[in-house]
């Protein structure tokens, strides 16, 4: 799998923003207030008054006004990338009028100190500059950015919602501030249960939450999920009784019948039970639910429904002890037992016709990479070439097409005095997809191409995609 810290879809953005010339336009702003910015654009780089070090990506919607006020989502990406989440969603918060904000400098591994300094200090911009409604301030962050997110709202409090993306709270750190809670997984997410055992935790708390699964990997979810998100929120802030929308009720049972009357054709039980629960979630306590809790009783007391639920368990249960499998080989370095093992569990994939236990296989393998990652980075850094070799094969034949292969390599090249072959592997990373030209700038590896010709090129054609 890609990772989300090195991949961020150049040739969409180049699309983007080739389609968009007034975005190009208004790419960076140092604008003091609402007035002299852009409505219904993408705004970069807006630079917050108190600390011009800090900024952030602007979504307006085209019918904003001073007059009333708004409320507003801030993206945490888990590699800074503020622009990725604002460009993805600007539709749905059109849609549901809401101020987009992504932070271009929250990422993954500052100090808890230096996350609550840019947290704070984006907050107090977005106020300062535009009408927010104080009690509608949301966080959306993703992997390492929807950790962020949790710990922010639980330690600062003032948060309405956090939409948690493929990763929960970290640790077990209490949530001491009280917040509602959207969560994604993706099916194929080495954290899908992770979220799913956050679903459970969250129970027992007083906590309003909510986890949606769906078809993906770990990344931001789609925007289709991200409409749900937006559409439970709206649904709080009915029931809270800050908003009054009968339509907006109405429009949603709406739409889940007709999602039921299809799942009902093709027989799909499953789909069924998860709909109705849906709607109980979303529902209960601004409409009368009482029919739908009949029919989900109904529901799961079918054997099929039972089924799947014993069947699904069961693999979660093998998943755990596999990722344990796994995490010990590559603490022990049993290099060869685990190319083995990662061949097996892809002619699993490839053979299994029972999909549960297919998408556990995927989430395993997917599980396999991140360790890649982690271990071919350590031993990098540490400039212990020959470890790093071997953790880097058993990157390739896991994940061969990851951009992070290439970047490491180019680091090893260059660390061993071969500066030609570190070109010709960042070359490959910029082929395959990577596209951070601050961390190309910052990693010390490349001291000496600094100044090679090439090695600006490289940095000059990635800051050209950003």
């Amino acid at each position: 799998m890609r990772h989300p810290y090195s991949l961020c879809l150049p040739a969409l953005l180049l699309f983007i923003l080739s389609c968009n010339p007034q975005a190009d336009r208004h790419k960076r702003s140092g604008a003091k207030n609402s007035n002299e910015f852009e409505k219904g654009s993408i705004v970069y780089n807006v630079q917050c008054n108190k600390n011009p070090s800090l900024n952030y990506t602007l979504f307006l919607p085209s019918y904003y006004s001073p007059e009333k006020k708004w409320p507003v989502i801030i993206f945490f990406d888990s590699h800074a990338r503020g622009k990725l989440p604002v460009l993805k969603y600007k539709d749905i918060g059109k849609k549901y009028g809401y101020i987009l904000a992504g932070s271009n400098n929250m990422k993954n591994n500052l100090p808890e100190g230096s996350m609550n300094i840019i947290a704070n200090v984006l907050i107090s911009d977005i106020q300062e500059k535009f009408s927010v409604n104080p009690g509608c301030i949301n966080i959306a962050g993703f992997s390492g950015g929807a950790r962020t997110a949790c710990a922010i709202a639980s330690q600062r409090g003032g948060i309405n919602t956090v939409i948690a993306c493929a990763a929960g709270p970290p640790g077990n750190q209490p949530l001491t501030n009280k917040f509602n809670l959207f969560g994604t997984a993706g099916d194929e997410d080495f954290n899908y249960q992770e979220m799913l055992n956050l679903d459970l935790n969250l129970d027992n708390t007083d906590i309003r939450h909510y986890i949606l699964s769906y078809d993906g990997k770990h990344e931001w979810p789609p925007d289709t999920v991200m409409y749900e998100a937006f559409c439970w929120m709206q649904m709080n802030e009915i029931r809270d009784g800050n908003i009054k929308n009968d339509k907006a009720i109405r429009d949603f049972i709406n739409e889940q019948q007709n999602k039921i009357k299809k799942a009902e054709i093709s027989n799909d039980q499953i789909k069924i039970y998860v709909i109705y629960e849906k709607i109980i979630h979303f529902l209960d306590g601004i409409y009368d639910v009482s029919d739908y809790k009949l029919k989900l009783e109904e529901v799961s007391a079918s054997d099929k429904v039972k089924s799947y639920f014993k069947n699904k368990g069961a693999i979660l249960k093998r998943e755990i002890k596999l990722q344990r499998f796994f995490a010990n080989s590559f603490h022990a370095q049993s290099f060869e037992r685990l190319q083995n093992e990662i061949k097996i569990l892809n002619d699993k994939i490839t053979e299994n016709k029972n999909k549960e236990e297919s998408l556990m296989f995927k989430r395993v393998i997917n599980y396999i990479s991140m360790l890649s990652f982690i271990y071919s980075d350590n031993a990098t850094k540490a400039e212990n070439h020959a470890l790093a070799e071997q953790y880097l094969k058993i990157y390739r034949t896991v994940d061969p097409d990851n951009p992070d292969i290439n970047y490491l390599n180019a680091c090893l090249e260059c660390r061993s005095g071969n500066p030609e072959k570190a070109l010709e592997q960042l070359k490959e990373a910029f082929n395959k997809g990577f596209d951070d030209h601050q961390k190309l700038q910052q990693e010390t590896a490349f001291e000496p191409i600094r100044n090679n010709r090439e090695f600006r090129d490289i940095i000059n054609g990635l800051k050209e995609i950003d």
